[in-house]
């Protein structure tokens, strides 16, 4: 996304001025000033009269000044070809008094009055000196007396000051009922109204406005702020307040919101560094990978991101506010007060302290370093989320909601401040203040975070602010030892889930395997050309081979006597198996051969790899579809369910399930298969080998596949690892369905397997390494690809006994949902070597309704789930009593339990 805002454009800029009037409620009396009627500050005094066409063109100087400097040349305005209208003294005079335009007690017409100020100025102009509006990129009004634009802590009392005002097509469509403005062969559909000044100390109204204070020369404001933020917001750059009710989102750190008023509307904020971006002044340094970073102060191009997912990342940025040297203009006001007691005002500091440039009307024109506004120094750190900012975009949008910000401040100080009330003026949180920077003597972040106190500011998930994408997963990134402030400020960034050393962001993984009799893992990659490495770091990489078709599957051979790789590429009607052997050191391949079949066949390998077979289509299918246990075997139809076939020919169906994906794992770690089901809405389940739903599911979150299973964090039970229905995040979820952990991830970012890399658990992705804890056997139960192996098995080969640690003869029993409210419930319970199970359920009078009982014919864990039908029963409450009898290898004895069941009609 991006708008290319480029070149100078051509202002036309109109001086308008209105009938005569005294009204207490406006500013001044509707004509341009000549000379200051109130509070003179003499040398410090900001844009004095007489405000004429000079004095306008000083300030489309000073707003070209600032332009030039926040874009790097890029963009400005041509100051040749703009023009102040009339040519003449004098200016154009309105029909109607300032009031008109703005009325106090008519809020709902505002507008349209606004619209009605811009349509009116531009038609005299023309009728008066025929201007040639096409030549011009952009209109400017500016009307006598002051903007309605800033809050000073007290009642406003001239309530109908017109406010500063971006008018664009949809204002003009609203109110006029047309296209645009037609002005002799121009159509003008947008414009910019401004005051003549900010300063209200250039009236007379200011002597009674700050009659009580000491200083009322510190309450003067510039209009070049003002002037920026609305040509910004002329040629496309988005505002990033709430436009409707001014709130403030990312404060004085940003020309498009608050910060075109720092230094009393004289320095205003360079942009943001998205909205730098967006325009088209800078491109950010992209970070894929753990690294130092020593960051200059703005400049072009050294801006850092770091990716979250696939619509959010960081944006990381050093802002100094010195104006020399470790000097900033708040540094010694303070040293001032110290030495006199008492604190000059940020505009005497300005002017005596700063190299600034000021022209004969006595503009201040230019400022050396346009951060000496902010109130501090060190890192900003953005989280810019795209999707939230390509919705809100085409309407003004992007930060109006608080809760769902497009372009997001990371505040040091651990509270978001910004955009909410506060009761301070110039120091104000609610705008950002200096803790809202990252920098080693940030005291306010470690009030945040008393955890970290004795080492340097960090910026990760546990932090607060955190590093967590805003749909809560984590992206596991840090920044760390955040240094001094400074023109250069160091930092380290850190993922924390990935291995060291790597840092491949294109690898685009197909396969993982560790080589017989060696502890070398090998990684084989690529999207057009496949290359290997046996290196973490996989830029250390050896392409062999060139893909054809986009239908790949890769497998190896990997015998104690040597290893291949074959590699079947898929057309329509036939494969072409190529063939490549590792030499004796395993540093390089070998081609051996390519072989063409005409026919589709998928290959499958047993024992350990060395021995293959090639399945047709139809049998690749139902393969495919399966799971293979010892003595379970699985299989789905996405119309038919599951069928659960024991080696005795025992057989169990589910058909009230629409399955599309299927893995095996054993959860509860008794030595039985069970398996999990994503079905067509994306719901997770998981069954026993009686096809019971195992307790806590199906889970809670909508996901996609591939579904992969294996102990990943060093606890006994296995993990299950999946992606979110929008790819967006990873889920690890233990075996009981709970939701441990969420990783952001590209929505592209496949999983593609588990596997052991450098002796510990990973998760590999299509373009990252995730790794977890220490590798270790896990007895067989795994599933680790999408077809389970590298071998397309599809086959859990369990090798221990049971290792459920629970002696609880009875682990569960209760009724689902429970109050039963539509007419039928179940009755679950789960057992350990049980033989037996009775129940009889009664009424609350005691009175015997219905039996069921159960013969357990395998040991271990087992589910027994009763139907209740209630359609018979009056509404109430029953009980049922359990009787389950202990195997004799079980321990326990004979347990009995009561069930309470409510029924609700």
């Amino acid at each position: 996304m991006s708008a290319e805002i480029s070149g100078n454009i051509r202002v036309c800029a109109l001086m308008v001025s209105f009938q005569e009037d005294d009204k207490e409620s406006t500013t001044g009396n509707g004509k341009f000033l000549s000379e200051i009627e109130g509070t003179d500050c003499e040398f410090y005094h900001v844009d004095p009269p007489p405000h004429d066409r000079a004095y306008f063109y000083s300030q489309l100087k000073a707003v070209n000044n600032y332009f030039q400097s926040v874009s790097y040349g890029n963009f400005g305005i041509d100051l040749v070809q703009s023009n102040i209208y009339p040519l003449a003294s004098g200016s154009y005079e309105l029909q109607q008094p300032m009031s008109y335009y703005y009325p106090y007690d008519e809020q709902e017409s505002s507008e349209d009055r606004l619209v009605e100020l811009f349509k009116e100025s531009i038609e005299i102009a023309y009728s008066m000196d025929g201007i040639d509006y096409d030549i011009y990129d952009i209109i400017v009004v500016f009307h006598a007396g002051i903007g309605q634009d800033f809050a000073l802590p007290f009642l406003d009392p001239t309530p109908e000051d017109i406010p500063s005002t971006f008018i664009d097509s949809e204002m003009i469509n609203n109110s006029i009922g047309q296209d645009g403005i037609t002005v002799g062969t121009a159509n003008i559909d947008k414009g910019i109204l401004l005051p003549e000044t900010q300063n209200h100390l250039n009236y007379e109204i200011s002597n009674a406005m700050f009659s009580g204070e000491s200083d009322p020369c510190d309450y003067q404001y510039g209009l070049n702020g003002t002037l920026s933020l609305m040509i910004g917001f002329a040629v496309g750059l988005p505002p990033l307040w709430d436009i409707e009710t001014g709130e403030s989102r990312i404060g004085v750190f940003g020309l498009m919101d608050q910060g075109s008023n720092n230094g009393r509307g004289l320095v205003p904020s360079p942009p943001d560094p998205w909205t730098r971006i967006y325009a088209g002044w800078e491109s950010p340094i992209v970070i894929r990978h753990n690294t130092q970073i020593s960051l200059p102060k703005i400049s072009q191009d050294n801006i850092i991101r770091i990716d979250i997912n696939d619509s959010e990342y960081f944006l990381i940025e050093n802002r100094v506010n010195y104006f020399r040297k470790g000097v900033s203009l708040d540094s010694i006001r303070y040293k001032a007060w110290k030495e006199s007691d008492s604190y000059p005002s940020f505009i005497k500091s300005l002017i005596d302290s700063v190299n600034i440039e000021t022209d004969s009307n006595r503009v201040l024109t230019s400022i050396p370093n346009y951060d000496i506004g902010l109130p501090g120094s060190g890192l900003l750190i953005w989280h810019i989320d795209e999707n939230r900012i390509h919705s809100g975009i085409g309407d003004y949008a992007i930060n109006k909601n608080i809760n769902s910000i497009g372009i997001d401040i990371e505040e040091a100080d651990g509270a978001q401040d910004i955009g909410y009330e506060s009761f301070f003026m110039f120091n104000d949180p609610s705008s950002g203040y200096f803790g809202d920077m990252w920098f080693t003597e940030n005291e306010e972040y470690y009030r945040a975070n008393p955890q970290n106190q004795g080492v340097l500011p960090a910026f990760n998930e546990t932090t607060y602010p955190n590093t967590n994408a805003n749909n809560g997963s984590k992206s596991y990134l840090a920044i760390e030892n955040i240094g001094q402030a400074g023109d250069t400020v160091t930092f380290n960034i850190i993922n924390t889930l990935k291995p060291y050393g790597y840092s491949d962001s294109v690898a685009f993984f197909r396969a993982v395997f560790e080589l017989n009799n060696t502890e070398s893992t090998i990684f084989i990659g690529g999207m057009d050309s496949l290359w290997f490495s046996n290196n973490i770091n996989t830029s250390e990489r050896t392409y062999f081979h060139s893909l054809v078709s986009n239908e790949t599957m890769i497998s190896v051979s990997n015998s104690d006597d040597y290893s291949s790789v074959e590699i079947f590429e898929y057309f329509e009607r036939s494969v072409t198996v190529s063939v490549y052997d590792y030499n004796s050191d395993y540093e390089n391949f070998s081609f051996r051969g390519t072989t063409t079949i005409d026919s589709l066949v998928y290959p499958v390998y047993q024992n350990n790899f060395q021995e293959k077979s090639l399945m047709n289509k139809g049998q690749w299918e139902e393969h495919k579809s399966s799971v293979f246990g010892i003595d379970h075997t699985y299989k789905i139809n996405e119309h038919d369910g599951i069928t659960s076939t024991i080696e005795n020919g025992e057989e169990n169906t589910l058909n009230d399930i629409s399955p599309v994906s299927i893995s095996g794992i054993d959860l509860q770690l008794d030595a039985v298969l069970d398996i999990l089901v994503i079905d067509k809405n994306g719901m997770l389940s998981a069954y026993n080998n009686q096809l019971s739903m195992l307790s806590n599911f199906p889970v809670n979150y909508k996901v996609t596949g591939p579904l992969l299973s294996q102990n990943l964090l060093g606890d006994d039970h296995p993990e299950i690892i999946v992606k979110s229905a929008d790819s967006s995040s990873i889920y690890i979820l233990d075996y009981q369905g709970v939701l441990l952990s969420t990783i952001a991830t590209e929505k592209n970012d496949e999983i593609v397997a588990i596997s052991a890399i450098n002796h510990k658990n990973c998760i590999i992705t299509r373009y990252n390494i995730f790794q977890f804890f220490e590798a270790d056997d896990n007895g067989g139960n795994e599933w680790t690809y999408v077809h389970g192996d590298l071998g397309n098995r599809r086959n859990v080969n369990i090798q221990y006994q049971s290792k459920n640690s629970s002696n609880n003869l009875v682990s569960k029993a209760y009724c689902y949902p429970n109050p039963i409210k539509n007419l039928t419930g179940k009755i679950r319970v789960e057992t350990n070597n049980a033989r037996f199970l009775d129940l009889k359920l009664y009424d609350a009078s005691g009175f015997f309704i219905q039996k069921f009982t159960k013969d357990v014919s395998s040991s271990g864990y087992y589910i027994t789930e009763w139907e209740l039908d209630t359609s018979n029963l009056e509404a109430g409450i029953y009980f049922a009593r359990l009787e389950v009898k202990a195997n004799s290898s079980n321990s326990q004895s004979d347990q009995s339990k009561i069930i309470k069941i409510a029924v609700i009609k």
